[in-house]
């Protein structure tokens, strides 16, 4: 993100112009609730309320960052890429990464600001939460780059159109490593390297420690279905409200998703490694 700072300022704009809208709207100042003009207001002040959630933080986020890492917080390297090596970086950036950097008439070059878990390069701003199937994917040295880059994978999770299932879509983001600063760029790279290898999801926290992780499953797949049973059998006991099915319906959703996820991650193989386990006869 580019000068966070300011898109902060636009998106707090929005806040108060959408909280203004839709207090006009709903407490009919503008006309009586049938009338265009209410009905506008409330449609534009609710869509900039719902934007403005979303930009809001993460402006805010991405400003914070950036000052962090100006002031030298939470920085693993940093060096300067002379104007030779920007120029010849972003005539290849341009296609090889998803930054599209500026060019600069002056002679100076950019700084690229290294962070623990976010990146500066010519002011502009990216977090590299490290991540298994969304966010830093993999970081390396780049194959055939002018200058040399580090190469982050960065995954996000993006609708396919044709199918309406949810996949992985990789881009890349290169940072450019002058010669001069290979030492830095190293040192960069490693941390990435490091953090990348130490995500662990919950099938890596299953496989290495199987026998709490199956007593994790089975103690919350018995709560919901306790829950479920609770909220059935008060309903069938004639008890009025809504407590009946909450309790029935989300002992069973939960139940199911602790299924789901069960399916996904426990080792299935425990029980048969278990089994084939059987003591030798003397």
């Amino acid at each position: 993100m580019r000068n966070p700072a300011r898109k902060l300022g636009y998106a707090l704009i929005a806040l108060g112009t959408g909280a203004l809208l839709f207090w006009l709207a709903i407490s009919e100042r503008l006309g009586p609730e049938e009338s265009a003009l209410t009905m506008a207001a409330g449609v534009i002040g609710f869509t900039l309320l719902l934007a403005s959630a979303y930009f809001v933080p993460v402006s805010l986020l991405a400003a914070r960052g950036r000052a962090r890492l100006l002031s030298g917080t939470d920085v693993v390297a940093r060096w300067s890429v002379g104007a030779a090596d920007w120029e010849r970086y972003c005539a290849g950036a341009r296609t090889w990464s998803r930054f599209k950097p500026r060019r600069r008439d002056d002679a100076t070059g950019v700084e690229v600001v290294a962070g623990k878990r976010s990146v500066l390069i010519d002011d502009c701003y990216f977090r590299l939460d490290p991540g298994k199937r969304t966010g830093m994917l993999n970081a390396e040295w780049g194959a055939r780059t002018s200058p040399a880059c580090i190469v982050v994978t960065i995954g996000v999770v993006s609708r396919v159109a044709s199918t309406g299932s949810y996949s992985t879509k990789r881009s890349r983001l290169l940072l450019p490593v002058p010669a001069s600063a290979m030492e830095a760029g190293d040192r960069a790279l490693r941390h990435y390297q490091r953090a990348v290898a130490g995500v662990e999801d919950a099938g890596d926290l299953a496989r290495r420690s199987p026998l709490l992780a199956w007593r994790i499953f089975w103690g919350l797949l018995a709560a919901s279905l306790i829950a479920m049973a609770a909220g059935l059998w008060l309903h069938f006991s004639g008890t009025k409200g809504d407590v009946p099915a909450g309790l029935a319906i989300g002992g069973l959703l939960t139940a199911v998703g602790v299924l789901v996820v069960g399916w996904v991650h426990l080792p299935r193989r425990m029980k048969a490694g278990s089994a084939s386990r059987v003591p030798e006869k003397r």
